[in-house]
């Protein structure tokens, strides 16, 4: 291989390197946990996205549950640490408070959010979740095998209040631990697996 043939790679392999290196150090600055609290509580904990925004503009609110990207402040009860993927609740009640003045009272809401139910068959063949809103039942999740999957939920208006706010409960009567069915020695009472939440508008 002539020299100047050899060199020549080698520097376009440098810059190739030299350009992965600064992608890597832009998501670490990104996305890492060591961001200061009031650059994570506003770009990462609960995104309120701006309307003038064409990609999202229906997005009002949108809370994260992954390690790093998680605001506990607004988790009231139920939940256990966060991970990677995202949060596990760990009792058979969950809350979480959304502030009533990020949410439009016009148009039709939804409630979004990716989530797991933890089964484990036969020993646990389903999970059945009850959802309320303002303590209002909304509608019942069935949950018979592993996975995240979307759920999206109609808000009912009638039952959004300006004065307070958004209060989500989750009932988990059959959460249960890993302990219990065999799976591992984990004696959390899990029920639910929460990677993001969202308010949309529509």
């Amino acid at each position: 291989m002539a020299p100047s043939s050899f060199f020549c790679k080698r520097n376009i392999l440098g810059g190739i390197l030299f350009i992965l290196s600064c992608l890597l150090l832009f998501l670490l600055a990104k996305d890492g946990p060591w961001l200061s609290d009031k650059a994570q509580n506003h770009a990462l904990y609960l995104e309120k996205l701006h309307p003038h925004n064409s990609m999202r503009s229906n997005t009002l609110i949108r809370l994260r549950f992954e390690k790093g990207l998680r605001n506990d402040a607004f988790l009231k009860t139920g939940f256990s640490g966060a991970e990677f993927w995202g949060s596990w609740t760990d009792d058979t009640q969950v809350v979480i408070e959304l502030p009533a003045k990020d949410i439009a009272k016009e148009g039709t809401l939804f409630l979004r959010t990716l989530v797991d139910g933890y089964v484990y068959p036969p020993k646990l063949e389903r999970q059945v979740v009850d959802v309320f809103l303002n303590n209002h039942k909304i509608t019942s999740w069935i949950f018979t095998k592993r996975g995240k999957q979307i759920k999206e939920i109609e808000i009912p208006q009638n039952l959004l209040n300006t004065a307070q706010d958004l209060r989500l409960s989750f009932s988990i009567p059959n959460a249960t631990s890993p302990k219990q069915v065999g799976e591992s020695e984990d004696t959390r009472k899990l029920g639910l697996g929460f990677t993001w939440l969202e308010i949309v508008q529509k």
